[in-house]
């Protein structure tokens, strides 16, 4: 494992406060391993940890804390890479930036 990122409307609620949170978002990346990459496409159902500080949802039926979506992805790097280098360079290098642009905005 190279790093654990919280992601998107929660990441940007801890950086500013204000924001407010929804669900929380949480991307691992690994290093490349022989046997085969991480499968992107896993099918995770959104956790439910208990209890939050940030309370629960209002549509989250049946969450008791808010709902945490888990995602990962491998990287094509050895496993002693920098992990923050690692992740910086798919997030310029990779598709995501293209992906990024062209949603719609809300």
């Amino acid at each position: 494992m190279l790093l654990v990122a919280l992601c998107q409307g929660a990441a940007l609620h801890y950086l500013n406060g204000r924001t407010g949170v929804k669900d929380l978002d949480v991307y691992t990346f690994y290093s490349s391993h022989p046997v085969g990459p991480f499968p992107y496409r896993w099918p995770r159902p959104p956790c439910d940890f208990g209890s939050s500080e940030l309370g629960r949802h209002p549509e989250d039926i049946g969450f008791v804390g808010r709902h945490v979506d888990l995602m990962g992805r491998s990287l094509d790097v050895p496993v002693n890479a920098d992990s923050i280098e690692a992740v910086r360079h798919y997030l310029r290098h990779n598709r995501t930036i293209l992906r990024a642009s062209s949603r719609p905005r809300r």
